[in-house]
C-alpha cells in the first residue's frame, strides 16, 4: 500500500494506488483537519512555561483536554479564549457596535464567529437601509425606538 501525498500552497492532492488507503486518508483528515497545540505551544500564547498552571487556565477557560498519546487541545479553542478577553472590554466599551468592531480587528474569521457566537447567541445586523426624516416628529419617534 503507497500513499503519496503532493502538498502546495493552495491545494493537496492525493494519489494512491490502492481502494483500502481511501479509509486511510478519511482518517488522515479526520485528526489533522483542525490544528492542535501542545502544552508548550499553549504556555507560548499565553506566557506560562510551568505545566500545572497550563492546565489549570484551560480548564478554568473550559476548554477540553484531548488525549492521544500526549495530551492536546485544539488551537482554535485557546484563540477564542485569548480574543475573548479583548471582546469582553469591547463589549463593555462599545455596547452597541462590539460585534462590528471585533469583526474589523480580528485576525481569523472562524475564530470571530465562533467568540461573537458563544457570547450573543446569534449574530445581529445593522439595517442597511438609511432614513430620511422629514420633520421634528419623526426625529424624536427614530430616536426614542432607535436604541
Amino acid at each position: 500500500m503507497i500513499l503519496t501525498l503532493f502538498i502546495s500552497l493552495k491545494t493537496l492532492h492525493l494519489h494512491y494506488n490502492n481502494e483500502n488507503t481511501e479509509n486511510m486518508i478519511n482518517l488522515f483528515f479526520y485528526f489533522y483537519h483542525l490544528p492542535t497545540l501542545n502544552f508548550v505551544q499553549v504556555g507560548e500564547r499565553i506566557n506560562l512555561k510551568d505545566y500545572d498552571a497550563i492546565k489549570k487556565w484551560l480548564i478554568s477557560k473550559d476548554i477540553t483536554i484531548h488525549k492521544m498519546g500526549k495530551p492536546y487541545v485544539y488551537e482554535i479553542d485557546v484563540d477564542c479564549a485569548i480574543d475573548k478577553v479583548k471582546v469582553m472590554e469591547l463589549k463593555k466599551q462599545y455596547p452597541n457596535d462590539w460585534i462590528e468592531l471585533y469583526r474589523k480587528i480580528s485576525k481569523d474569521e472562524s475564530v470571530c464567529e465562533m467568540v461573537i457566537h458563544s457570547l450573543s447567541g446569534e449574530e445581529t445586523s445593522k439595517p442597511t437601509t438609511k432614513i430620511k426624516l422629514s420633520n421634528n416628529i419623526e426625529n424624536e419617534l427614530y430616536k426614542k425606538y432607535s436604541k
